[in-house]
């Protein structure tokens, strides 16, 4: 995991995706990204730009 990444505030959270959250937590494991958790919900951002052609390719399959 990259040690300066933050996880997301609740708020960006909600306002993006509609989701009440606890505070997250970095969530272990062999993830390509790093990934946050408040024990319910998961959060992984991506280390690829978020406007990229690879980017959203994977965003529509993931949908």
């Amino acid at each position: 995991m990259w040690s300066e990444v933050r996880p997301p505030t609740t708020a960006q959270v909600r306002d993006a995706f509609g989701v009440e959250l606890g505070e997250l937590r970095p969530h272990p494991g062999g993830f390509e990204a790093d990934a946050f958790t408040d024990g319910r919900w998961f959060v992984k951002l991506w280390r690829q730009q978020p406007d990229s052609d690879a980017g959203l390719a994977l965003t529509a399959e993931l949908a």
